[in-house]
């Protein structure tokens, strides 16, 4: 997480993750005793009917709300926590950088992504602590922050803000950056992996 910044909306945890409003009762799923991974994400494929969901997975059961209005409001201080999207008619490659910038900045430390095809587990590594320590810096930085701030705001552009953090931060620590981050959807495996020092593992499908 980003230390500094999650200091600042501690208070307002978790309401900030749902727009301030009240959060609506979780339904709640039981897991299979052995509680792995792929038996998580049979479980959050089977909820809901094939609904759209996302909510936290505690050491027995599972959390969610369901959504299909494509707008999915997750309490990301929970330790894990997952969203399945199952709209047949988004394209949307999970995870998008904007997601996963969300992750690293907020207190959750696990993350799992599930489709109809396939699913994604991501979860922080003590580099990636450091790494998101450092990230937190420069965050904060006016400039960045500014344009940061400008492209959240404009919807179309938000996936940018990752690249422009990362390559903010490459710039100041090594003279130079990686034009990796402009093309998300194409190297993000890499990215995660040797840039961002998370642990990704591919439950199913292709990639990774």
């Amino acid at each position: 997480m980003f230390p500094r910044l999650c200091e600042t909306f501690k208070e307002l945890v978790p309401e900030i993750y749902f727009g301030g409003d009240e959060i609506p009762p979780y339904q709640t799923s039981g897991l299979p005793d052995s509680n792995s991974l792929d038996d998580i994400v049979s479980v959050i494929r089977s909820v809901g009917c094939g609904s759209n969901s996302c909510g936290y997975i505690d050491a027995c059961r599972i959390f969610y709300h369901l959504d299909d209005s494509g707008h999915f409001q997750i309490d990301r201080s929970k330790e894990f926590i997952f969203l399945g999207d199952f709209d047949p008619d988004t394209k949307t490659y999970h995870p998008s950088s904007f997601a996963l910038l969300q992750f690293l900045q907020d207190p959750c430390r696990r993350v799992l992504f599930v489709n109809r095809e396939w699913a994604i587990y991501i979860e922080k590594t003590p580099q990636t602590y450091a790494l998101c320590a450092e990230l937190d810096w420069v965050w904060e930085d006016i400039e960045a922050s500014q344009l940061a701030m400008e492209a959240v705001d404009i919807g179309t552009y938000r996936n940018k803000v990752l690249a422009l953090l990362m390559k903010t931060f490459e710039n100041q620590k090594n003279g130079d950056s990686s034009e990796m981050w402009e093309f998300w959807e194409t190297f993000r495996f890499l990215l995660m992996k040797e840039r961002l020092k998370l642990k990704v593992r591919q439950i199913d499908g292709v990639g990774g």
